[in-house]
């Protein structure tokens, strides 16, 4: 039969390691199950999005996807919360270079339990795989292997080497490889043989029981080394593999030889760092709002990319669109248009196609017609001049202006910035994002001129009274009065009579004084239930005409209803529609005299 090879590089396992990350972050969240696996619909998707095949029906069927999970989580990309893993913005992680994240996953494969090799081999019970000794065991046992490849390949750092020779290499260089070879007795319990999981550091059993040292080799030790080559050192892209048959049945049967990568060699010594390739590819963008991600293209600039940009797939060359949605998802995250310009530019190396640039100022500017910011802390100035003069001890915050007397901290609380102020000799006074401060923030008088009994009364409070109240010119200046157009307005919209006083009073601190209190109460009154609305008048030549159009269905949902023998009244939005219908059977309608 003819051999096979299998080969694999470092960058293709750290390309990988930064797709999965990054489809976690777009998506939010991984969920897994109550028992570990990536939840089997989440996982197809997973599968796409790392451009592979969906041979299998769930994460069990995809060994190296589930060692590039785990992984991830104990070098801190992925974090677990409740049951769904997250992206974790903050790691360091892919802002490493390369040949540092080469060494940093091999290392962690090394030196912590992350991965167990022992897992898939047959008759190994892990019955007792919490053990502390665990990791040291399995560090020792890869340690043993890594050693004896580097005995092997140091005479031809790139060739390939016997899989036999070097399963034998270890044998004979560690006798106790990973059990106690311990003398044979006589009638010796299992349980007392370390071969049972109490007894050795692994925390396994072999059944059926051993016969031999030699059965544990061939069963167990001789499997785990082939594990190790086929699983974890292949996978991270440190050697290839050369297998006896197309279609391998098992590991530790079928495998030939192995022949280190420029990344294995040096992580055993037996060759300088290469030269990994981290920069020359371009970010394109085309006019149709299309970006083009041409490798060799870093983690972060990828991850930037995807904040304002949506991931179409590829494989070398990373497809993405442009959108007004991605856009305004990129602003919410402080991608403003400048900044997504100024981007792709610099990773494009020319300027982007002018409609494309175009748009994104027009998508920016569409979107800041109307803001909304839940949360914020909101800094208030009694004038202009106050603002002025304390805006400087507010500039470490970056506020942004609202008007004359108001500015934005996005990023800080209000304790934080009355503590800003407080070092700068002001007293700041502290208010809650709902309605504290309204109460006593307001005099009344009789004839409803309003007034606050602060220069800086609750924002909440002067919404309240701004639904209310007219500001009327006087005696040289302007001052807020209670009037009937205004009370109006605010029951029309909804607001009840019983509200209005009972706010009023509370923001006055006592109750309105009673003369105004039966003012109000008369205007709400003259006001009552009334509805105006803009009716039109059909007229018809007779009611047997009328009669026709009301038993028309399609005529008779336009018409409001009928006030006489030929007349009836219509929607003025209706009129249009009407028209039309009408003149579809045969009967124009006059123009309404002058």
């Amino acid at each position: 039969m003819d051999q096979h090879i299998s080969l694999r590089s470092a960058l293709d396992f750290q390309r990988e390691l930064g797709r999965y990350w990054r489809h976690v972050r777009r998506q939010g969240s991984l969920p897994i199950t109550a028992q570990g696996w990536v939840h089997r619909n989440s996982f197809k998707g997973l599968l796409a999005a790392l451009g592979l095949p969906a041979q299998g029906a769930n994460e069990a069927d995809y060994p190296r996807l589930r060692f590039t999970r785990l992984l991830l989580l104990e070098l801190g990309a992925l974090v677990k919360k409740d049951r769904a893993l997250v992206a974790n913005e903050a790691c360091a992680f892919f802002g490493l270079a390369l040949n540092e994240r080469v060494k940093q996953t091999f290392d962690t494969w090394l030196l912590r339990s992350v991965w167990n090799e022992l897992a898939d081999i047959r008759g190994v019970i892990q019955s007792h795989i919490g053990k502390r000794e665990f990791g040291m065991a399995m560090q020792r046992a890869r340690r043993a292997v890594l050693n004896a490849m580097h005995e092997q390949a140091k005479a031809d750092p790139g060739g390939w080497h016997s899989f036999d020779e070097l399963a034998t290499t270890v044998r004979a260089r560690t006798p106790d490889f990973m059990f106690k070879r311990a003398k044979a007795v006589r009638n010796t319990w299992f349980y007392e043989s370390p071969y049972y999981g109490a007894n050795n550091p692994f925390g396994i059993s072999i059944h059926p029981e051993p016969r031999s040292e030699a059965e544990v080799w061939e069963r167990v030790e001789r499997p785990f080394i082939a594990h190790v080559l086929v699983g974890s050192l292949h996978w991270l892209g440190l050697v290839d593999l050369k297998w006896r048959s197309a279609a391998p049945s098992t590991a530790e049967q079928e495998l030939e030889a192995y022949r280190l990568t420029d990344a294995g060699a040096w992580l055993l010594a037996l060759s300088p760092s290469p030269q990994f390739i981290e920069e020359g590819g371009r970010i394109v963008v085309q006019p149709n709002f299309t970006i083009l991600a041409l490798e060799p293209v870093s983690d972060l600039a990828l991850a930037d990319l995807e904040s304002f940009a949506d991931f179409q797939g590829g494989e070398r060359a990373l497809h993405y669109q442009l959108t007004r949605q991605s856009a305004y998802r990129g602003q919410s995250k402080g991608w403003t248009a400048a900044r997504v310009i100024q981007f792709l530019e610099q990773h494009q190396g020319a300027p982007i196609p002018a409609n494309v640039r175009r748009t994104l100022e027009d998508w920016e500017s569409a979107c800041k017609r109307i803001v909304v910011r839940k949360h914020v802390t909101l800094v208030q100035f009694a004038d202009a001049t106050d603002a002025s003069q304390a805006l400087p001890a507010l500039a470490p915050m970056n506020p942004l202006p609202l008007g004359e007397c108001f500015v934005q901290l996005p990023h800080h609380t209000a304790h934080q910035a009355a503590q800003q102020l407080t070092q700068a000799g002001w007293i700041p006074i502290l208010q809650g994002e709902r309605d504290d401060g309204m109460d006593q923030s307001i005099v009344v008088s009789e004839l409803g001129e309003v007034r606050f009994t602060s220069a800086t009364p609750s924002i909440h409070a002067q919404q309240f009274i701004a639904r209310l109240t007219e500001r009327l010119s006087g005696d040289g200046g302007s001052t807020l009065f209670l009037t009937r157009k205004r009370i109006g307005e605010a029951l029309a919209q909804g607001m009840s009579l019983e509200a209005i006083l009972q706010t009023l009073s509370r923001l006055q601190g006592e109750p309105l004084p009673s003369v105004l209190q039966e003012r109000i109460t008369q205007w709400a009154r003259f006001y009552g239930s009334a509805q105006l609305r803009s009716v039109t008048l059909l007229q018809l030549s007779s009611a047997e005409v009328l009669g026709h159009v009301l038993a028309d269905r399609e005529l008779s949902r336009l018409i409001q209803r009928r006030i006489s023998p030929t007349e009836a009244l219509v929607e003025a939005e209706h009129v249009p529609l009407l028209r039309a219908k009408l003149a579809e059977r045969g009967v124009e309608l006059a123009p309404a005299p002058a």
